[in-house]
């Protein structure tokens, strides 16, 4: 994950990178206490027609993966 995670009422959570790209993701619940700039997760759920990655359950630390 890059940046800030904002609140759950904002328009989207955090914003997630990979190999250059960037996308904003949707998730209302509580996230890990340990989630922060450069964690690497995984994440499962849809990519909307609005143009945001809806998370469909909480995101998950990839412990395996250093950013």
């Amino acid at each position: 994950m890059r940046g800030t995670i904002n609140d759950a009422s904002a328009g989207y959570r955090f914003t997630i990178e990979s190999q250059g790209s960037e996308i904003n993701v949707v998730y209302d619940g509580g996230l890990d206490e340990n989630v922060q700039d450069g964690t690497a997760l995984v994440i499962e759920g849809k990519l909307g027609e609005d143009g945001l990655f809806h998370a469909a359950s909480q995101p998950s630390i990839n412990s395996s993966i250093k950013a």
